[in-house]
């Protein structure tokens, strides 16, 4: 009887709710799921009539919610960061806050792991942490806050909650879209994400351009129709039937939509190269290991876990659960192949974990620089590239865990900037470091302006560039520029802001002698149209100029060229604006050496402009103390003005074990020899770390392996010289071994000829 009820309920028009205790209820042994074949209800608990033009978003918590206990599910291990409840068990990724013009990458996690700051602290609410990092997250958490009015900048009564999306983990529809996802999380539209990544509709409207009064019962805006455009639904009708109803493609989570947040990658490495874990490859799926009921409290798999969670049958999902746990059997769980480890010592295992040898990229002389999905905005895909390259994360590096284990890690370090307060840091938001930061640090982006503005001129001229030092600069889609790697100017090229026609380099304006004559017409028209060019991109920060000699030219209101004396004879055309009389370069010589010392490497800024800006911050509050973390320091500006560096617990790195890719036996460390752990060079021991981050300097924390297990580096490199050495030994035994024997076996020939003279005299 029961079972005929659970299947009207799913098979039905879905207008009555199932019991509440359903999905508590013991599981009946079947293997298929249902098929769900539902109708929708929106966030008022009304069910969706597809084919109104005024229609809501669907609401997972009473959609799915009506047989499944969506409070249950949103305090699971993806939804109850913020619960504020004390994280158990080991560190994991951490969210990190990223601004390329600040220089910024702050860990952040409000479970309070070592070496991350609590979001809240750095003055960031559940809104703002809710619009930086939904896109990587499946919905709940700071998405659903208890009060919706505490935090008077929010705008939940305009976008609504971010709910649990059910769909972007257990839809197996390949409508499921989780750039989508991204895109209306990017709109504020967070109660029609969900809707708009099932592929069920398609969502319009942008919630952050509405008025803050807005709300979704209020519908369309008669005013206007083509910005401030309220979000609004289009279902697509054919997906459901005369019920309303829809089928949902639900299915234990397809590693696919895993990947979505938690891929990870070498930086420079293609797709092809890129090898599947070896577990992937015997077709193991993720949730295989990584289970979880209806709680959804997921299994993590690492060594401790059962015993942190007072639960047995979870150590079953560990590396050693899976391998080692039944050796009586002739293998391991289901079969899995039981590793002997022939003649490796016991004690390696006491003191090292699996993934040490079988886990993540192999070690090197340093590790290798890696993107992962939630950093590094990895799977947003579109005609814009989504990802970053900052936050710089590297593996392996090994480092004891709360076992005691030597594990191989991910690390990266802190860069912020902070006030300094009776030697405590508070870091401060990028958005609060806007206005001291324009002019200093956003170098690419002041010749990119200029390049923009020029390139209003049309394509006839050619190209815009900047050449500086032997390198061409292009302009990209987000206004900073990028250094052009496949063109090298040909020497004796000028510098500057040039044309690029046909491969090469010529001057936005043909040169001329600034001897007060009469300048030849297309020089006149040529100048005047960059002049204007230039006032059109930026007229507020002075009047467009160009030196040359000692003369000055500007383009006045009526059109015309005008000229002025300059004290200050330039022998090369000057681009510059004229700021209180006074000619001021367009591009300052510091932005220039910033651009490029910077390009081609993972920083942004140097050493030049981080003075700069500390003495800017000083000007905006002169009884704080602003100090910039980065590269394993803090830096800060001496009573004598100079740049200092000290240490601090803030600028050091934050780690989290690596678990995947999981390689296989032959391919593990140390399967070819003990020298690739025991030798005086040793990469796992001896590797260096060198911190990342934004600033260029030469002052640079560098900490080898041993540094970051707190193993004695002196014991390890006689130790592996040993090693090193050992077939030599070998030599040396043997042949001791032979000169033993040799001399044995004189002795004994010496006697048998004794014996053989004494019975041979008495005979």
């Amino acid at each position: 009887m029961r079972a005929s009820i659970v299947l009207l309920t799913i098979g039905a028009a879905g207008l009555l709710a199932a019991p509440r205790g359903f999905a508590d209820e013991p599981w009946d042994g079947g293997r298929t799921v249902p098929v769900h074949r539902i109708p929708l209800n929106d966030p008022d608990g009304e069910g969706v009539v597809p084919s109104m033009s005024s229609a809501k978003p669907l609401s997972t918590s009473k959609t799915c919610g009506m047989c499944h206990d969506y409070g249950k599910i949103s305090g699971g291990w993806h939804f109850n960061s913020s619960s504020g409840k004390a994280a158990a068990g080991r560190p994991g990724e951490p969210w990190v806050l990223v601004d390329g013009l600040t220089g910024t990458q702050l860990p952040l996690s409000y479970r309070g792991w070592s070496g991350t700051w609590n979001p809240s602290a750095v003055g960031l609410t559940q809104w703002d942490f809710t619009k930086m990092f939904a896109r990587h997250m499946p919905g709940g958490d700071t998405g659903e806050p208890a009060d919706c009015f505490a935090d008077p900048h929010a705008r939940w009564t305009v976008s609504g909650k971010l709910e649990v999306n059910c769909l972007a983990c257990h839809n197996g529809s390949h409508a499921q879209d989780h750039s989508e996802w991204v895109r209306q999380i990017g709109r504020e539209n967070f109660a029609w994400a969900a809707t708009a990544a099932s592929g069920l509709a398609e969502v319009g409207g942008m919630a952050s351009r509405v008025k803050s009064t807005w709300t979704m019962n209020d519908g369309p805006n008669p005013d206007d129709k083509d910005y401030a455009v309220p979000p609004y639904v289009k279902y697509l009708t054919a997906q459901f039937d005369s019920k309303n109803r829809t089928v949902f493609e639900i299915q234990k989570p397809a590693d696919q939509n895993c990947l979505n947040c938690h891929s990870a990658s070498p930086m420079c490495a293609k797709k092809e190269d890129v090898d599947k874990d070896v577990h992937s490859r015997a077709g193991f799926k993720c949730v295989d290991c990584h289970r979880n009921g209806i709680n959804h409290s997921i299994v993590r798999g690492y060594e401790t876990e059962a015993v942190e969670r007072k639960d047995a049958s979870v150590g079953d999902f560990s590396c050693r659960g899976c391998h080692i746990e039944e050796p009586a059997k002739g293998g391991g769980r289901m079969g899995a192949p039981y590793p002997k480890h022939g003649g490796i010592p016991p004690l390696h295992f006491e003191k090292l974990s699996c993934t040490a040898c079988h886990s993540g990229q192999q070690p090197g002389a340093t590790p290798t620089d890696m993107r992962v999905s939630r950093a590094n905005r990895l799977g947003i895909h579109g005609r814009a590239l989504w990802f970053t390259d900052a936050p710089f994360i590297q593996e392996p590096v090994f480092v004891k865990g709360s076992d005691g284990k030597i594990a191989p890690n991910r690390v990266m370090w802190p860069a912020f900037w902070a006030r300094r307060a009776a030697g405590k840091l508070t870091p401060i938001r990028p958005d609060e470091l806007t206005k001291s930061a324009k002019g200093i640090l956003d170098a690419g982006q002041q010749i990119g302006s200029v390049l923009k503005g020029i390139a209003q001129l049309g394509d006839e001229n050619g190209e815009a560039v900047f050449v500086a030092s032997g390198k061409l600069f292009r302009v990209n889609t987000d206004g900073d520029v990028d250094l052009d790697t496949k063109f090298a100017p040909p020497a004796g090229s000028p510098s500057g802001f040039l044309w690029l026609k046909d491969g090469k380099l010529s001057p936005l304006v043909p040169d001329f002698k600034p001897d007060g004559a009469q300048l030849e017409p297309t020089v006149e028209s040529g100048l005047l149209n960059v002049l204007q060019a230039l006032a059109l991109d930026d007229p507020a920060t002075g009047t467009p100029a160009l030196a040359r000699g000692k003369k000055i030219y500007t383009r006045s209101d009526d059109g015309s060229l005008t000229t002025s004396d300059s004290s200050e004879d330039r022998a090369t055309p000057v681009w510059g604006r004229m700021v209180n009389e006074k000619f001021h370069a367009i591009v300052p010589d510091f932005a220039v050496r910033a651009v490029v010392e910077t390009a081609g490497t993972q920083q942004s800024f140097i050493e030049e402009q981080l003075v700069a800006m500390l003495q800017a911050l000083a000007e905006t509050d002169k009884s704080a103390e602003f100090v910039y973390v980065g590269r394993g320091y803090v830096f800060a500006l001496g009573k004598d003005g100079k740049l200092a560096a000290s240490s601090n617990p803030a600028a050091e790195p934050v780690f989290w074990p690596v678990a995947h890719n999981v390689r296989s036996a032959v391919a593990s460390l140390g399967a070819k020899a003990c020298t690739e752990c025991h030798s005086a060079d040793a990469a796992m021991l001896f590797g260096r770390v060198v911190a990342g981050g934004p600033l260029k300097t030469k002052t640079v924390a560098v900490k080898t392996m041993v540094e970051m297990t707190k193993l004695d580096g002196t014991y390890h490199k006689l130790f592996g010289f040993s090693f090193t050495m050992r077939p030599l030994f070998k030599m040396m035994l043997w042949g001791c071994c032979g000169l033993m024997v040799g001399i044995l076996g004189v002795g004994v020939l010496s006697c048998l000829q004794q014996i053989a003279r004494y019975f041979g005299r008495k005979e």
